[in-house]
């Protein structure tokens, strides 16, 4: 009787687990593009090209402050106990100062 109770919960708390651990990655990824991106020449191609394939990028530059704001999204489908739910949307947002290309030499 305990049983099945016992292995939905454990389900859910696996699947929430995974979502805790998507979610930190695609901030962590969304930090790493964030600081290419304040050097780079074109924004969006960096943050786009260094994206992986299922994230969706979206690079702004405020033109007043200098302020470039990387923001992510991802499209997860979650499993849980054999049923297909609809998909979540998982966001991570990242902002850094534009800065000008190191120059070396003289």
């Amino acid at each position: 009787m305990l049983l099945p109770f016992f292995l939905i919960c454990l389900g859910l708390i696996a699947s929430t687990a995974f979502v805790c651990v998507k979610t930190l990655h695609l901030n962590d990824t969304s930090r790493v593009i964030a600081r290419a991106v304040a050097t780079s020449d074109d924004p969006q191609l960096t943050a786009t090209n260094m994206a992986p394939k299922y994230v969706e990028v979206l690079v702004h530059k405020d033109e007043i402050t200098g302020v470039l704001t990387v923001a992510l999204r991802q499209r997860l489908h979650l499993p849980v106990i054999g049923i297909r739910l609809p998909a979540i949307s998982l966001h991570a947002t990242s902002h850094i100062l534009q800065d000008t290309a190191p120059v070396f030499g003289g």
